[in-house]
């Protein structure tokens, strides 16, 4: 069984990301990479509706 944790910052979500990008598809890389631009530009998750918002434009963003 995996050891895993939960990122305790963003700067830990980006290094966990960055882990394992090479194993992901390109469309899947590019909408994780838009969505960590989005919360760093914003700087960082302001509400629940904001994380929502954002939650569902990565979901759609991988739905054909």
């Amino acid at each position: 069984m995996m050891n895993t944790t939960t990122p305790g910052s963003f700067e830990d979500l980006k290094a966990f990301v960055l882990q394992f990008e090479a194993f992901l598809p390109e469309p899947t890389r590019n909408a994780i990479q838009k969505t960590l631009q989005q919360i760093e530009a914003s700087g960082g998750i302001q509400n629940e509706a904001q994380g929502a918002q954002l939650l569902k434009e990565l979901v759609e963003s991988r739905t054909p």
